[in-house]
């Protein structure tokens, strides 16, 4: 099986020194040595310990409010389906 990850800048630095520490390119390590790594690499990051640090706020624009955003993307005549179709697509 093949798992393609994209790595933050921390991963990546953490990769890169455990692959220098043994003198060898990351592709050099073993699967063992490059998941031991990665989890190296996680372990300055800090936990969301709320909804709002989980899922990034989107804005209204200046002078907008977030129900003037809300009413203006939906139809004249909206089904339930519709609405919550629109209420979907802002969040």
């Amino acid at each position: 099986m093949t798992i393609t990850l994209e790595l933050t800048p921390g991963m990546e630095a953490a990769l890169t020194e455990a692959a220098a520490r043994q003198g060898v390119t990351p592709e050099g390590l073993t699967e063992q040595e490059k998941m031991e790594a990665l989890i190296a690499g996680l372990k300055d990051r800090s936990v969301p310990q709320t909804l709002a640090e989980i899922k990034p706020r989107r804005l209204p624009p200046p002078g907008k409010t977030a129900m003037q955003m809300v009413y203006r993307q939906l139809p004249a005549e909206e089904s339930d389906e519709e609405i919550g179709k629109a209420l979907e697509e802002l969040s």
